[in-house]
């Protein structure tokens, strides 16, 4: 029969196996948690960079259309026609496709950055939930520790030396 401190020893560590287990658990949920948030804001974050891009193309495209209105109520109230006019008509659409491929551009590096972003949040999410499991107490662990308080048991060497 084994004696109540050696009992109790062994209680204490399963007890302590069971809790690191459970802290580790609760760490990574914990990690979880956080990393959903951080991916709900990014969805949040690349919708308005999409709505503001819309909204920057569609205030260009009206600038550009006024822009050329004014160009045509010219040349025909001067009387002017064909290849200036028609050369600064060119020019204006010209300048509303760039400013528009640019806009579209900046759209796409700010969406991929807000990814490249969460690529970010789900590592550190990970390594947080890697780094709590590590420091959880392991099956192995706790059995050598019950078997160390075994081999230090006075009674047990009395068993073995007689």
């Amino acid at each position: 029969m084994c004696s109540p401190v050696l009992a109790l020893a062994a209680v204490t560590t399963a007890m302590q196996y069971v809790k690191g287990q459970q802290d580790a658990s609760s760490a990574a949920s914990a990690a979880q948690a956080n990393l959903n948030a951080q991916a709900t804001q990014t969805g949040i974050q690349q919708q308005q960079i999409n709505n503001a891009a819309a909204n920057e193309t569609t205030e260009r495209a009206k600038q550009a259309m006024i822009e050329q209105a004014k160009l045509r109520t010219i040349s025909g109230e001067s009387g002017v026609g064909g290849i200036s006019s028609d050369r600064l008509l060119a020019d204006s659409a010209f300048q509303e496709g760039y400013d528009i491929t640019g806009i579209e551009s900046n759209r796409v590096n700010r969406v991929k950055q807000t990814n490249a972003l969460l690529i970010g949040y789900q590592a550190n999410a990970q390594s947080q939930a890697n780094a709590a499991y590590n420091k959880a107490p392991s099956a192995l662990g706790a059995g050598l520790q019950i078997a160390t308080d075994i081999a230090k048991d006075p009674d047990v060497k009395k068993r073995f030396s007689s």
